[in-house]
């Protein structure tokens, strides 16, 4: 019997949560050339069965660093590494690029250098 089919106490139902994490890509680095343009990632975890999200610490100027994936267990490990604030660490059952939605990078986003 898998984690789905085992009963709840006290009459609660299991529900299955998603989380949509959408972020521009390389929004820091060189901006596009030849008429490319920037793009805002859009990934979908799908039945997420843990979850640490410090919504206290998820600050506007948070950049993502790095981005994990591992496989533990026959769930997926997603782990975003920032460089100050946002953690967010999920284990869930499948992940996926849905999307990669044109965007214009505003003066907050453009090298100054």
């Amino acid at each position: 019997m898998g984690l789905d089919d085992q009963e709840l106490p006290h009459g609660l139902m299991r529900t299955i949560i998603d989380v949509r994490l959408e972020g521009p890509h390389s929004c820091y680095g060189p901006p596009p050339t030849d008429g490319q343009v920037d793009r805002i990632v859009v990934i979908d975890c799908l039945d997420v069965r843990q979850s640490e999200i410090d919504l206290d610490a998820m600050l506007e100027e948070a950049t993502i660093m790095e981005m994990t994936l591992s496989r533990v267990d026959g769930f997926i490990k997603l782990d975003l590494l920032p460089n100050v604030g946002l953690d967010v660490r999920l284990t869930c059952v499948q992940v996926a690029i849905v999307d990669m939605l044109p965007y214009v990078r505003s003066s907050a986003w453009k090298d100054d250098s």
